[in-house]
């Protein structure tokens, strides 16, 4: 079972649907991080990684922009997904390192965080980014944990981590 690391969005915390569901399935680890301080929870990210020394990254919303910043700074070069990511409208970056290998989820209603900011990060990353846009999806992107999808966007973002590997 691949080693999972779940960065939630700024209302939500490891008690939160996506990572209650993430830790049901995956035995995923989503640490609490102190979303009004920036700083504190890039650390947090940081220590997360370290401490539990993840296979997958996922990122929702400003999860997601943590999860942004960790790629650009290099502190993460691994495999990710990104739920309705906040990173280009917070102004965390507006494009992807080179050999980022990532799947962005973005529902088409989503009034919160713009589709936009995805379809940005999307085009500048290569052949190993992709984007799902999910039809008629809010910011929260529940629909993706029943319907499949998210299980479906971790098996995809891991094939391609391990095939980029093998060649």
């Amino acid at each position: 079972m691949p080693r999972i690391l779940f960065l939630h969005g700024l209302e939500s915390s490891p008690s939160g649907l996506k990572a209650r569901w993430l830790a049901e399935h995956y035995q995923a680890w989503t640490p609490a991080l102190t979303t009004g301080d920036w700083s504190l929870a890039l650390a947090q990210a940081r220590a997360g990684i370290q401490e539990w020394k993840p296979d997958l990254l996922i990122g929702s919303s400003f999860g997601g922009a943590l999860l942004l910043a960790l790629l650009l700074e290099g502190s993460w070069q691994g495999p990710c997904i990104f739920i309705a990511q906040a990173g280009v409208r917070l102004g965390v970056g507006q494009a992807l390192p080179s050999g980022t290998r990532a799947i962005l989820l973005h529902g088409t209603e989503d009034a919160v965080v713009p589709l936009e900011g995805s379809r940005l990060l999307a085009a500048s990353g290569g052949e190993g980014v992709e984007l799902w846009e999910i039809p008629g999806g809010d910011h929260r992107l529940e629909g993706c944990l029943m319907d499949g999808t998210l299980d479906r966007a971790i098996q995809r973002v891991l094939l391609m981590n391990l095939f980029q590997k093998e060649h």
